[in-house]
């Protein structure tokens, strides 16, 4: 009896602490529609590579459709390497189903919705200092 305590106290403590390895917070909340951000590393085994990522979540708590669009801004090491470009890599715009959810994970078919944070792995290589989603906008989508 005594070890399955134990371990059923060992696994609720390292769920703890699991837990606070990954923020989520909300940046914006308007019109129904949430954008809602997590920290999340992504290993790839084969290729040696380790970082960390914020995943972005677009969220309609809507009855309705709504498009969603904003520009990706991000500065690494303080310096925007995303200001004021009009590459399709940094502009998000994908309609939500009602009371719908998408977002990001480490998977490249999702990238758009992921920003770069880190590598874990490697040293002087640039860090995330700052990001911000520019020209927010919602539609309501016509049915």
């Amino acid at each position: 009896m005594k070890p399955i305590i134990f371990l059923l106290s060992l696994i609720s403590t390292y769920s703890v602490f699991a837990q606070n390895e990954t923020f989520a917070y909300n940046y914006f909340s308007d019109q129904g529609v949430e954008i809602n951000i997590t920290e999340e590393t992504c290993s790839d085994i084969k290729y040696g590579i380790e970082k960390q990522i914020l995943i972005i979540e677009l969220k309609n708590n809507n009855n309705y459709p709504v498009k969603i669009s904003f520009h990706k801004d991000s500065w690494y090491d303080n310096k925007c390497t995303s200001c004021n470009s009009n590459s399709k890599e940094f502009l998000v715009e994908e309609v939500l189903l009602p009371n719908s959810t998408i977002k990001g994970n480490c998977s490249p078919e999702k990238k758009f919705l992921t920003i770069f944070k880190k590598m874990l792995n490697l040293e002087k290589v640039k860090q995330l200092s700052k990001y911000e989603f520019k020209n927010i906008n919602i539609e309501k989508v016509n049915q």
